[in-house]
């Protein structure tokens, strides 16, 4: 424990707790109108917020289970958050409102929901993937927990999703033709466990599978797996060098918008100047620029031109300062 940093809000919010500290989207709606979503962070409680152009759709204070929303009709009512209190050590509600719409809300309230919900975090760890999924997994987590039973409910129930995700695996590595699901009972429960079908050695139980393969099978199911937006952190981590390009073009053609974090230049020799966003430390804040819309993108572009790459520009202080 840090002198002086004896909670969370501590670090946060530098002592002050009267500060807030805000994240938000923006999201076009099936038909056309654009919504917005807010989370404010305080240092006992936090709000959150749903507005239709200029029309609050939700408000929830976080220290009591009870929110407002818009209904149908768009008369202002009352619903609540079930389930466990604990949040900063106060005893207030964790989970978002958005998790309990009730079925009379708004229309742009469930589409709002269903877009946030189609948000996929990953950083796919292969000691993770690598254990049997509980075949009551919902989903696949952060470090791609899950996956086991994720591919087997596409395999039942999204064919088409299962062997596009099969197609661009085999396409990234050679001698992979397949990935088969398989339901096992362990210890009282039914797992999922995978296999890998390899053209020189058959079905090969994930313990002999490299971590670059294991890393990349999660990686193309979170791009093709439906999701509508897909947060990668540093995707390069395990995987070849030689596989990069051929990555960032399965980035490039996935069905979602992808957001990639990385610290690798070799990486970035495959993207495009104006895929480039820098993030970078401004005193005790954390600012992001796109790097098309900075004086620093000409030098680069010439940097290019001259025979360069976007990793080498970024190495030799090009894009600016960048953590």
């Amino acid at each position: 424990m840090l002198e002086g940093y004896e909670e969370a809000w501590h670090l946060i919010f530098g002592f002050d707790r009267a500060g807030r500290a805000e994240v938000g989207l923006e999201a076009d709606l099936p038909g056309g109108e654009r919504a917005s979503f807010a989370v404010r962070l305080g240092a006992r409680s936090y709000e959150e917020e749903a507005w239709l152009k200029d029309v609050q759709l939700l408000y929830h204070e976080g220290s009591r289970p009870a929110f407002k929303y818009l209904d149908v009709n768009g008369d202002v009512k009352e619903g609540a958050v079930s389930g466990e209190l604990d949040y900063y050590k106060a005893g207030y509600v964790r989970r978002s409102a958005l998790s309990e719409i009730p079925e009379d809300a708004h229309p742009a309230l469930a589409e709002l929901t269903s877009l946030l919900r189609g948000i996929v975090i990953l950083s796919p760890s292969p000691s993770r993937v690598r254990r049997p999924a509980l075949l009551s997994a919902e989903s696949m987590g952060y470090e791609g927990e899950g996956l086991a039973t994720l591919l087997l409910r596409m395999y039942l129930e999204e064919r088409e999703k299962f062997e596009i995700i099969e197609e661009v695996v085999g396409s990234l590595i050679e001698g992979v033709q397949g990935i088969v699901p398989r339901i096992v009972a362990e210890g009282g429960e039914y797992h999922v466990k995978l296999l890998i079908e390899e053209r020189e050695l058959g079905r090969v139980p994930l313990s002999n599978v490299s971590d670059g393969t294991l890393r990349m099978i999660a990686l193309v199911t979170a791009l093709y797996g439906g999701a509508r937006v897909v947060v990668l952190e540093e995707p390069e981590s395990c995987v070849h060098p030689s596989l990069l390009e051929a990555l960032v073009d399965a980035m490039r053609d996935a069905p979602a918008q992808v957001i990639a974090t990385t610290h690798s230049p070799y990486l970035l020799d495959h993207v495009k100047p104006e895929e480039v966003y820098v993030v970078g430390r401004v005193g005790l804040e954390t600012k992001v620029r796109k790097l098309s819309e900075t004086e620093e993108v000409k030098l680069v572009k010439r940097f290019l031109e001259e025979g360069g790459t976007m990793g080498e520009a970024w190495y030799s202080g090009l894009l600016g300062e960048a953590t």
